[in-house]
């Protein structure tokens, strides 16, 4: 395994193939898409997916298509109340900005009541959204607790791209499965891209390798990233049956790694989408709120500021009249950030 010095040098078979044989559920996702040569679409018509072989991700141009919203800091949905947690003043400018929004594939807060009404509560107070689907990043997690004892070079190498095809099928289901909730509830222009599209992108790896000289050169930025390995860490032995094959070193090693990658990919190749705001529902982790401060806010003050979620759940008319139907009180739901922040966000 460590003859490997990057985790993206595992994962040269998924350039090859996923677009071409892997992203089945990605192919039935668009297969209604018509054909156009604008880069953002409104919901209920078609849908924007293409490779980001060329470097044209800004060349478009987006106008505000609302006045400012007078609820734009909280959107009331079917299930919650959801409210944006960031400054006021960000907030007014909503109405005029677009917004990326991550996927953590597996997660309970992008799934069901809750991404509806984050995706509704999007479609609300902003002007256009990016759809991310974070896939293929996901495949380091999954090699935390996996048995590669007796695995030689080339077998550790088949059984982490196995992880990586696994991952990407993975963000394939979650599409295909919420492909109605998404045309129902986004309605304003959005375009999606997958993870795994990063790895194609042709300045991706000298961000790596920017990344890492910048984790060595910069005290600040691998004292957050080696703080984010040890938590979560600590909350996964905590909270996990380890098996023989459970190596901490080895887990350290796959965190770190996956945390370079997101960070570079935020740090280098996200700015490319032009998005004002990041919604992610618990905010960023310490790694990648120092990569923000120390790099993206010195480079682009004006992108990807964070803006986080709360959730309120709403009472039914039986449950605010004392009769509670599921036996849980109508509480404001906080993701907590301790338990959640690893997995897409490590």
């Amino acid at each position: 395994m460590h003859s490997y010095k990057t985790l993206s040098s595992l994962f040269k078979l998924t350039k090859i193939t996923t677009k071409k044989d892997l992203a089945f559920g990605t192919q039935m996702f668009f297969q209604q898409a018509q054909s156009t040569s604008s880069t953002f679409f409104s919901p209920h018509r078609n849908f924007h997916y293409g490779s980001f072989s060329n470097s044209n991700y800004r060349h478009f141009s987006i106008s505000p298509n609302k006045t400012p919203h007078k609820h734009a800091n909280r959107y009331i949905g079917s299930a919650y109340e959801v409210s944006f947690r960031c400054p006021k003043e960000e907030r007014q400018n909503f109405h005029a900005s677009r917004c990326l929004i991550p996927i953590s594939v597996g997660q309970e807060v992008h799934e069901g009541d809750r991404l509806k009404d984050t995706l509704a509560a999007v479609s609300n107070a902003f002007s256009s959204c990016v759809l991310m689907v974070d896939d293929s990043i996901q495949a380091a997690t999954k090699m935390i607790n996996e048995d590669m004892r007796n695995d030689t070079g080339e077998h550790q190498w088949q059984r982490i791209n196995a992880n990586v095809i696994h991952a990407i099928l993975e963000g394939d289901n979650w599409l295909f499965r919420n492909r109605q909730l998404i045309e129902s509830q986004i309605t304003i222009p959005m375009r999606i891209v997958r993870w795994y599209e990063w790895r194609t992108d042709p300045d991706f790896n000298k961000a790596i390798n920017d990344t890492r000289i910048f984790y060595d050169e910069n005290e600040q930025f691998r004292n957050a990233v080696d703080q984010n390995v040890s938590e979560f860490l600590g909350r996964y032995e905590n909270n996990h049956l380890l098996t023989e094959s459970y190596v901490r070193k080895r887990a350290e090693w796959f965190c770190r790694e996956y945390l370079l990658e997101e960070c570079a990919v935020m740090m280098h190749l996200w700015p490319k989408l032009g998005c004002e705001y990041e919604v992610y529902p618990n905010g960023r982790n310490s790694a990648m709120q120092a990569a923000f401060d120390l790099s993206i806010k010195q480079r682009f003050s004006n992108l990807l500021k964070p803006v986080a979620l709360r959730f309120h759940k709403i009472q039914s008319k039986l449950e605010s009249s004392g009769i509670n139907l599921v036996g849980e009180d109508s509480t404001t739901e906080e993701i907590d950030e301790k338990q959640h922040t690893i997995k897409v966000r490590i």
